[in-house]
């Protein structure tokens, strides 16, 4: 990288309109003027920055999170590169769970002043615009994507440093910078490699943090000295025990096996003289038939050794995490002509194997092959990890790594099972030929439920501050167990909205006094389905604006909306709302989120079914009337009988008074925490309001109750009659409209109206009322789409600016040097040089622009 690229200063824009502020010592501009929570919050943030300190954070969704989040460490550290423009400098981490989310950070970002050098880093499956590449996926993808750009195969492959300096400083989201990437032609997922290290702000998701996989693709991150932060936290537990995870089965150990068989068959085709394979390495050429055997024996035992278990069935029989290491040892070294067993990892432990399956990669990479070769590879690095604790094993310079972090095996729990669906129809097709397929559909899981190996690794990176921060974070002593971490500031909000801007229902009791249980013996009940559907029409009905339905799995979503579909549906649109169902497929369910919002926008009602934990639940930001009610049908606790779930209670019982937590205390955290996320959905901002309704009786015990976030419970009420809740809504809605409570809609026309309103307000300020009202009315007619060319708009501008600069103070000229470059970007829109030419200019006749 070279080095000029560097730039040591975190760049700013004017903004006169922006709010300055001093938090903890350090100046801070603020796109509004802040709520004196915000200024909490990022004191808090600046707080941990400067003190070295990890730090939760929990804000309510709408309360201005992220915006307080990114002020508040870019500021810090605009303060600090200032005061020490070492190379070295810090970074901001900054992650989310998704790429949606992602982008939405970026939208806020350019609401600051801030300017960062920015990265935003993806997966080739994200990024890749090579058509032939393009036609795999995952690992395969990958081997691919190397391939052809060892081959020089791949056009967009390298880039160049005029390439990087157009990059540089421009606030992309990922779509974004994968068009603005093609358009140079270079490939995104390389070129974002390139500018992490002079980059100020690195955006990834938060799994590219917690998983190791992930930190050999992005190893140029720098987390020394660095701020990483997690926003949306509250899933990062979980996301981190699946990180180190892993699992596998026959049927997928066949496939290495055939993988290997596949590299024999190119090594013979290399012995035979046949060209075809040319522009191999003559290292990995020179591999013998021997040591393809080599790396393909331990993998066949193995199998053989699962398959040999009796007694499995769709059950499975679970172990603790210390028998992998037994499993593995006997396994890979299971001979079944002689019945012995060998040690099989002290074969796998081993330099030699390490660089035979890297060998054996390579050779099938001419055939798009090579993937589970590659994540056999992984498999056995999570097993020698295991070993680091257990054994004391010495590992081989292929494995060294795994020494820096202190396992324990009992985090972990094996299941060992058959797929007896899949069985079942391999035996159906076998019948003929009466063949048995004993084990042979056997997979072995391994659950990891310690969350803080992921916090273990990062740490050993040696970060400045780990910040992890959400609208729902608390019990935060538990989160601190969990991740084996001391978090010295903690800070818990409550809302910015007002008591009465909320009301919460928890429904007991439907038309005929029957209680609500949609637990899993009652949830099915017909009865209680029509009367759900009754009690959710009416609700619809009286209210004005979305209304959100979540329920606590799709299989109860499709369930209850195919038995309405004949007549409550129906009856819900004849009231005038759509009708919207979540789909499992992004895609859909972002085309159906649109509609849904289109129609809220032209003043209809409307209804989206959802899943708690499902996308519309999660980050989703509902503006204004896009959603005033939001309901949550039954409680959506952890799948009792998901082997996962059963496996973690039975830890979390075992490790209670390590942890503080036992598995009823998780089951029913698991559950609210849900539950709060996605009524948090209603209120976006302080002038927000909306009516949550939670339809089960099993709310209303102290046990779950006690549970919801403190803001909504502030105005909550029980009420044991359908009837009274729903003239509860109304009275609730109708009092709103009486105290005429405005609320700010986002529904403008584009981007594009959007910056010429800004461009008004500047103006007006700028060239002061004279010359304001005569291109006002030019304004208007753009805004209403009567005049098409925003060019004739800036030659009006052009023409006021003249006239404004010889006559403006110092203090006006600010505000006509930032509507100078906002009228340039909104010419550069379409392009009309003339304009654009003529308003660049204008700086020139200024000695202070």
């Amino acid at each position: 990288m070279d080095n000029s690229l560097k730039c040591p200063q975190i760049h700013t824009v004017e903004d006169p309109t922006q709010t300055n502020l001093i938090c903890s010592g350090i100046p801070v501009v603020f796109p509004y003027k802040p709520y004196p929570s915000q200024v909490e919050y990022i004191s808090s943030v600046i707080e941990a920055c400067e003190s070295s300190k990890h730090a939760l954070l929990e804000s309510a969704t709408g309360t201005g999170k992220t915006l307080s989040l990114l002020c508040g460490s870019l500021a810090w550290l605009k303060q600090k590169r200032a005061s020490c423009p070492e190379l070295n400098y810090p970074k901001v981490i900054y992650s989310s769970r998704t790429h949606a989310q992602l982008a939405q950070i970026v939208g806020q970002l350019r609401k600051t002043v801030y300017r960062p050098s920015m990265c935003i880093l993806a997966s080739r499956d994200h990024t890749c615009i090579n058509k032939e590449a393009r036609k795999y996926s995952g690992s395969q993808l990958n081997i691919t994507c190397m391939r052809l750009k060892k081959i020089k195969k791949c056009p967009y492959a390298k880039g160049t440093r005029e390439n990087l300096i157009k990059l540089r400083g421009k606030l992309l989201d990922l779509e974004d910078f994968r068009s603005e990437c093609k358009s140079i032609g270079w490939c995104p997922f390389y070129a974002a490699r390139e500018l992490i290290p002079a980059a100020d702000l690195l955006l990834l998701p938060y799994n590219y943090i917690l998983d190791l996989m992930y930190h050999s693709m992005f190893r140029q991150i720098q987390y020394a000295n660095s701020i990483v932060i997690f926003d949306e936290a509250h899933n990062v537990q979980s996301v981190a025990e699946d990180a180190w995870s892993f699992d596998f089965s026959i049927e997928w150990l066949k496939k290495c096996v055939g993988e290997i068989d596949a590299a024999k068959m190119v090594k013979e085709s290399i012995l035979r003289g046949e060209g075809k394979y040319d522009n191999i390495a003559a290292e990995v050429k020179n591999i013998t038939m021997e040591e393809l055997d080599f790396v393909k024996y331990p993998i066949i035992n193995l199998m053989e050794y699962l398959k040999k278990v009796e007694n499995v069935g769709e059950e499975g029989l679970t172990f603790d995490g210390k028998m992998l290491i037994e499993l593995f040892i006997k396994g890979t070294g299971y001979s079944k002509d002689s019945s012995t067993v060998k040690d099989g990892l002290s074969l796998l432990n081993s330099n030699t194997y390490s660089t035979i399956l890297g060998n054996c990669s390579e050779l099938l990479a001419p055939l798009n092959l090579g993937a589970q070769i590659t994540l056999w590879f992984q498999t056995i690095s999570m097993v020698f990890w295991f070993m680091s604790n257990e054994k004391q094993a010495e590992f081989s310079s292929a494995f060294k790594f795994l020494n820096k972090v202190n396992c324990n095996t009992h985090d972990y729990k094996l299941l060992l099972h058959d797929d007896c669906e899949k069985d079942k129809r391999k035996e159906k097709n076998k019948e003929k030929k009466k063949e048995k397929s004993e084990g042979e559909f056997r997979s072995l899981k391994a659950f990891c439920f310690n969350p803080g190996f992921s916090f273990m690794v990062i740490l050993e990176k040696n970060p400045r501050s780990i910040i992890l921060t959400s609208g729902t974070l608390t019990p935060m002593e538990l989160i601190e167990r969990d991740l084996r971490m001391n978090f010295s500031i903690k800070l818990a909000q409550g809302h910015i909205i007002d008591d009465n801007q909320v009301l919460t229902q928890i429904i007991t009791h439907d038309y005929d006094n029957s209680k609500f249980n949609f637990n899993y013996e009652n949830r099915n009940n017909t009865k209680q389905i029509y009367s759900l559907g009754k009690l959710i029409k009416e609700i619809s009905i009286n209210t004005t604006g979305g209304v959100l339905v979540f329920f606590t799995s799709y299989i109860m979503l499709n369930k209850y909306y195919g038995i309405w579909k004949a007549d409550m549906i129906p009856l819900i649109q004849n009231a005038g709302r759509r009708v919207y169902r979540e789909n499992a497929d992004s895609q859909k369910n972002a085309e159906l989120m649109k509609e849904y919002k289109e129609s809220i926008k032209r003043s209809l009602g409307a209804v989206f079914f959802a899943v708690c934990r499902g996308k519309v639940s999660e980050g989703m930001d509902f503006f204004g009337s896009e959603a005033r009610t939001a309901i949550v049908v039954g409680v959506p606790f952890p799948a009792a009988t998901c082997k996962r779930v059963v496996l973690k209670r039975q830890y979390l019982d075992e490790h209670h008074e390590i942890l503080g937590v036992n598995s009823q205390m998780w089951y029913i955290q698991e559950a609210m925490r849900t539950v709060n996320q996605s009524l948090g959905r209603i209120i976006r901002n302080k002038q927000d309001y909306g009516a949550l309704v939670l339809i089960d009786y099993r709310y209303s015990n102290d046990w779950l109750r006690n549970k919801l976030s403190f803001w909504m419970a502030k105005n909550l009420r029980i009420v044991g009659d359908s009837v009274e809740a729903v003239e509860n809504l109304k009275t609730f809605f109708k009092q709103i409209e009486d105290k005429k409570l405005k609320v700010p809609q986002k529904h403008k026309r584009s981007s594009q109206y959007d910056k010429v309103d800004d461009l008004m307000d500047l103006l007006m300020m700028a060239l002061g009322n004279t010359l304001f009202k005569e291109i006002m009315e030019l304004f208007r007619l753009y805004r209403e789409g009567k005049v098409k060319s925003v060019a004739l708009v800036a030659e009006c501008v052009h023409k006021s600016f003249l006239e404004a600069f010889k006559k403006s103070s110092e203090c006006k000229r600010a505000y006509l040097r930032l509507a100078l470059r906002k009228t340039i970007a909104l010419v550069n829109k379409e392009d009309k040089d003339q304009y654009r030419d003529a308003l660049i200019e204008l700086t020139e006749t200024d000695p202070l622009a």
